[in-house]
């Protein structure tokens, strides 16, 4: 590019602030991810491992269709916070989408371009992926809250 003195500031910038988001968003996803593994712990579940996000987001969905007991109620609300407590993922992702598109205004080979457009593509869908299932989680959680937290 013949502006290179217009464009680097501003690519720089937003360079920045994914890097910032990711530092942020890691910082979060650290925080989030203890905080659940406590509730785990506490609640007895240290070893208990979810199936699949599909399979488990069905299983949230199709939970108010039958009565839960105790156990079965406390290992999907368990299991639905442990989806919401994603979310930092899906800010880490979009801070790789745009540190990463900064390549686009470079003066840079076409195929380095192909491959950071289908890498955002695919860090797009993962975030939305993320985001949804954090939802459906929220929405169970709401539905049926925690009687006490500790």
């Amino acid at each position: 590019m013949d502006d290179s003195g217009v464009w680097l500031p501003i690519l720089v910038g937003v360079q920045s602030v994914g890097f910032l988001l990711a530092v942020g968003g890691g910082i979060w996803l650290y925080r989030t991810t203890m905080a659940e593994a406590e509730r785990r712990r506490d609640a007895g579940m240290s070893d208990y491992v979810p199936e699949g996000d599909a399979q488990t987001i069905q299983m949230l969905k199709s939970a108010d269709a039958e009565e839960l007991d105790g156990g079965r109620l406390l290992v999907l609300q368990m299991v639905a916070e442990s989806l919401a407590s994603r979310r930092p993922t899906a800010l880490l992702t979009i801070a790789g989408v745009l540190t990463q598109a900064c390549w686009l205004f470079q003066d840079v080979a076409v195929w380095m371009k192909v491959v950071v457009v289908l890498l955002a593509a695919f860090y797009l869908v993962a975030a939305i992926r993320i985001e949804r299932n954090a939802r459906v989680a929220a929405a169970f959680l709401r539905r049926h809250p925690f009687s006490s937290r500790a």
